[in-house]
């Protein structure tokens, strides 16, 4: 072989590979999605139609996507075909995306009695769920009408173009949307149900077990269930031009929110809070004071007076909140009435050693005296009277809180608060 003839031959293959390639971009350019092609059939003769649909397709004639249709010289050649118009016969019909129900008309041209098979070929596959369905208008009959699906009729000559014999009614999937529970324990779950472009469809709404809890006839396009609490749902859809589909769905619902404080005293009148709330985070605080919240996770706060206060720790997330609410107590060391300096405060000390309450005196005393001690809920927890000038005593308590000492001669009174912690 010479080499005039080895460049031939090379020339020749990359021609052929150049060609595949352009043959593959043209083949990829024009792929064919959500397609279905009708085949009408007897013994002899068959005939083909298409329905498709593509975005930038319309309902008009799209010289990209649609083709007319060319009947046949044969007479005896069954002819199946959709229109455009009263009078524009296709055997390509093009219609946008499927995103919505959409009935096609399909017409026949018969001139030879007898059995006919019609059948669907998907040369596009259409996406799960998609309901294809096959209505005879003839007969009131329904098909299911996917891929290599069939039906065997005897047809006639009354058959004709001008009235419509068959009409596909194509659907997307059932859409259905849910809403899980917004707070823990509550019941405002929520499933939508969507057809779109269906107006008469049913649905069976049942929970896990199977048990039917809800349903809704004749809904146009969309149905809401609503008040639902956790857990498995089965949802059911009916229609008469639409595959029967079913659909799981799972609510749930977020980790519950637990609001719990406790404190500690920094001295009479300011506490420290800690913060022992989960599965939140915000916070507000009300200390019962009625002046000063604080949206700190661990506040501490002052209060300007004694008394009993209700303080209340709101936690929540961006959609819940628990309140806890518990009751503190503020009482200061307060020196009333001191007349004579018989009774000097100064000369008054209440601590804790161990597991003890040490009250201890050290004034002199002209009179006696009477020590009492109350605990937070004032009961009496314990009594002496006194006629020596200083003293010492332990008392041990019950229980762990707060107890007040108190000291009193005439009209006269010392008092003192402690906190006691077994």
């Amino acid at each position: 072989m010479n080499m005039k003839q080895i460049i031939k031959n090379r020339l020749e293959k990359r021609i052929f590979f150049i060609l595949l390639i352009i043959v593959f971009l043209i083949e990829k350019s024009f792929s064919i999605n959500d397609a279905l092609k009708i085949k009408i059939s007897n013994a002899t003769h068959s005939d083909e139609t298409i329905v498709r649909f593509i975005g930038g397709a319309t309902t008009d004639f799209d010289y990209d996507y649609d083709a007319w249709k060319l009947f046949p010289s044969n007479q005896n050649v069954p002819v199946i075909f959709s229109k455009i118009d009263s009078v524009s016969a296709l055997s390509i019909n093009a219609f946008p995306d499927l995103t919505e129900k959409k009935s096609v008309e399909l017409f026949l041209r018969i001139n030879l009695p007898g059995l006919y098979t019609i059948q669907a070929f998907e040369i596009g596959a259409f996406v799960n769920g998609a309901s294809i369905m096959l209505e005879d208008v003839h007969t009131g009959m329904t098909y299911s009408f996917r891929n290599n699906s069939s039906i065997t009729l005897n047809l006639s000559t009354a058959s004709i173009t001008s009235s419509s014999r068959f009409i596909l009614h194509f659907s997307p999937p059932t859409t259905i949307l849910f809403n899980n529970v917004s707070c823990n324990s509550l019941q405002n779950g929520s499933i939508s149900v969507n057809k779109t472009g269906n107006n008469n469809f049913n649905v069976c709404l049942k929970n896990s077990f199977g048990d039917t809890l809800q349903v809704a006839l004749f809904v146009n396009e969309l149905i809401d269930f609503t008040e639902l609490s956790i857990g498995n749902y089965i949802v059911e859809t009916y229609s008469t031009y639409c595959n029967a589909d079913t659909n799981y769905i799972t609510i749930t619902q977020p980790l519950a929110i637990i609001a719990d404080f406790t404190f500690n005293y920094i001295n009479e009148t300011t506490l420290q809070f800690v913060n022992n709330s989960s599965n939140a985070d915000r916070y507000v605080w009300m200390f019962g004071d009625g002046f000063i919240d604080s949206l700190n996770i661990e506040p501490s706060y002052q209060y300007a007076s004694d008394g009993t206060y209700s303080v209340s720790l709101i936690a929540s997330d961006s959609m819940c909140s628990v309140t806890f609410t518990q009751t503190v107590e503020i009482l200061q060391t307060v020196t009333d009435v001191n007349f004579d300096n018989e009774l000097d405060i100064e000369q008054l000390s209440v601590f804790q050693k161990e597991n003890a309450l040490l009250v201890n005196y050290s004034g002199e005393l002209q009179k006696s005296i009477v020590l009492s001690v109350y605990n937070s809920i004032g009961q009496l927890v314990y009594y002496e009277k006194l006629n020596a000038s200083g003293f010492n005593r332990e008392i041990i308590p019950v229980s762990t809180g707060s107890f007040i000492v108190l000291l009193e001669q005439s009209d006269k009174q010392l008092i003192k608060k402690i906190n006691f912690i077994k």
